[in-house]
């Protein structure tokens, strides 16, 4: 009996059944409440009515479990049943969640998608103007470069014409 309580937790909790438990410290006992049911070693469960919700309700009665037993004491078995279907049930929230993150994380990524395709789609018409700009100015440019020899072409021609009739 030493051996156990010097392993039980340190204050009082909750268990499966959703009630406080009086636990002992190190061996030595809290004061219980002399008016509780169960009151007296330390230890000991005091024996509510267990709380189900209408999904633990569903899945006890879907993994074949009665329950109508689990009003005032539940069996060792049927503890270890209660507890894993509220793991489960946890379980399954923290991967509704998961995936509602996820869903959420996708659907911000699409929409960064969106929006980066239609600025891409702007930046490529501002892209085309550019270049046909650029060509026009390219098609200036050797244009007045070609004007700008004829002409020095001409200028040396009608100097080197002057400079042939005044010698």
């Amino acid at each position: 009996k030493q051996w156990y309580q010097r392993r039980v937790a340190i204050t009082a909790g909750d268990d499966v059944y959703g009630c406080p438990t009086l636990r002992s410290h190190h061996g030595t006992s809290p004061s219980p409440d002399p008016t509780s049911p169960g009151s007296g070693a330390a230890g000991l469960k005091i024996p509510r009515e267990v709380k189900l919700t209408p999904e633990e309700k569903w899945r006890l009665e879907a993994e074949g479990y009665d329950i109508t037993m689990f009003k005032k004491h539940i069996t060792t078995q049927e503890e270890r049943a209660l507890k894993k279907i509220r793991r489960k049930i946890k379980n399954k929230i923290s991967a509704q969640e998961s995936r509602r993150k996820k869903k959420e994380y996708v659907e911000g990524l699409e929409r960064r998608v969106d929006m980066f395709s239609s600025v891409n789609e702007d930046l490529r018409g501002k892209l085309s103007e550019l270049e046909a700009i650029n060509r026009a100015l390219q098609d200036k440019i050797i244009f007045l470069t070609n004007q700008q020899q004829r002409s020095s072409s001409r200028l040396r021609n009608s100097t080197a014409i002057s400079t042939q009739t005044e010698t």
